[in-house]
């Protein structure tokens, strides 16, 4: 792997023996390199890439958590001074931390921790720096009655899922989100029951708690649900049933989107009660 001579010299720089044990990554589409050697990461990209503003983001959410002692990734440093590119060195908590990838099986014990983790980041007040991703927007029944003449819903499936909007309030509660939480992004001490953290906090922002639910892998979900508490589960559906909502708007407005299986009748309803059972709540329907 062929990488920047100017990358190079910042890990030198910075600190990192390029003679010795290392791991490198590439992600081509943000053109962005990442290396890891013991406990810290250096983070780097063009400064005309599409990853110089999010390791920007990161960092200044990193000092963020810190200040308000959320375990987190430890910024030691942000080089964004310089007209070539952009740089921050990070410590990771532990030099054994581990961080998942394809060669990693994530345990449960790790999704139930994770629950843990995000119920105390939703707990704990901070605002994000940038929070310029949206609020939920306001949602009532007309936009299903707009669904049911376009014939996406019956007047059955109508009902039963205007019988959900209960659970979306008038004024919703948001809290600090990490945005996009995925197994790659978690940080766990060796035995893989302790989550030290979560990295790449750039789409960081203040949204409804489900919201950091949206990207876990099915077989997570219950496990992370029952780490998070009780009301997780109806978080989550709120979170489902927003996007779920969202999705098929867009679907009439993008002719091409890949979400144009949103148009078909049954869509939403078919989608909702396969969320009730991956949640093992197909008999609680109407308890949320």
């Amino acid at each position: 792997m062929t990488v920047p001579e100017a990358f190079e010299g910042v890990a030198v720089r910075a600190g990192f023996a390029l003679d010795d044990d290392y791991t490198l990554e590439h992600f081509k589409g943000g053109q962005e390199w990442r290396l890891r050697q013991g406990a810290r990461v250096l983070r780097w990209a063009p400064a005309d890439g599409n990853a110089a503003p999010h390791i920007q983001r990161d960092a200044a959410m990193l000092a963020v958590l810190e200040h308000f002692h959320v375990p987190a990734p430890r910024l030691l440093n942000l080089d964004a001074a310089q007209a070539d590119y952009v740089a921050s060195v990070q410590h990771l908590l532990l030099p054994d931390a581990l961080r998942f990838d394809e060669d990693h099986e994530v345990h449960e014990s790790t999704w139930v921790a994770l629950g843990r983790y995000l119920r105390a980041l939703h707990a704990s007040g901070i605002t994000p720096r940038h929070t310029d991703a949206p609020g939920p927007r306001p949602l009532d029944v007309s936009l299903l009655d707009e669904l049911e003449a376009a014939g996406r819903l019956t007047a059955v499936e109508r009902r039963w899922l205007a019988s959900w909007f209960r659970l979306l309030p008038q004024a919703p509660r948001l809290v600090p989100t990490h945005g996009v939480v995925q197994s790659t992004w978690i940080i766990t001490d060796p035995s893989q029951s302790v989550v030290l953290g979560l990295t790449d906090w750039s789409l960081a922002g203040l949204r409804e708690p489900g919201a950091d639910f949206l990207h876990l892998p099915d077989v997570a979900v219950p496990l992370v649900i029952q780490g998070y508490g009780s009301d997780g589960a109806g978080l989550l559906l709120v979170a489902r049933l927003r996007q779920w909502l969202d999705l098929s708007v867009m679907a009439d407005r993008e002719v091409s989107t890949h979400d144009a299986g949103f148009r078909e009748p049954g869509r939403l309803a078919a989608l909702l009660d396969g969320q009730l059972n991956l949640l093992g709540l197909t008999e609680q329907r109407g308890s949320f």
